[in-house]
């Protein structure tokens, strides 16, 4: 895997996360007008997946009634 920098339309940068096949496995949803911005981005990402959690809000909880 790895993160691609690029600028979009609007000629901001932009991240997105590439598999190791080239897919897009998620993209930034904000643009950063300083190279510095995305790079920063990056990193606090990458610093925070280790204490990422998993949400799963397909399962539907019901209370008995």
């Amino acid at each position: 895997m790895k993160f691609e920098i690029y600028t979009d339309e609007a000629n901001v940068y932009r991240w997105r996360l590439l598999a190791a096949d080239g897919r897009v496995m998620a993209t930034s949803r904000e643009g950063y007008v300083r190279s510095e911005d995305v790079h920063h981005a990056i990193v606090a990402l990458q610093a925070s997946i280790p204490v990422a959690r998993i949400v799963d809000g397909s399962i539907i909880t019901r209370s008995a009634s």
